[in-house]
């Protein structure tokens, strides 16, 4: 599954350079709280766990503010 996240706002959108966690702890936060807790404590197989999130960079107008270590979206 793929999930698209578009994000628009009337200002610029300043995340943090490694911001894959912010983006997974709002996935969790959206969905069911059992599944969540499942997903993020347990995962799924039975030696190696699987906790289903892989991330590509996010596209867009930006550019990385190195004093405060955050990309920032036009």
């Amino acid at each position: 599954m793929h999930i698209c996240i578009e994000m628009v706002g009337q200002k610029d959108i300043v995340l943090p350079i490694h911001y894959n966690h912010v983006i997974q702890g709002f996935i969790y936060s959206m969905i069911d709280r059992e599944l969540s807790g499942f997903l993020h404590n347990k995962g799924y197989g039975d030696g190696r766990k699987f906790k289903l999130f892989c991330f590509s960079n996010i596209i867009g107008k930006s550019r990385i503010d190195g004093e405060s270590g955050s990309i920032v979206f036009k």
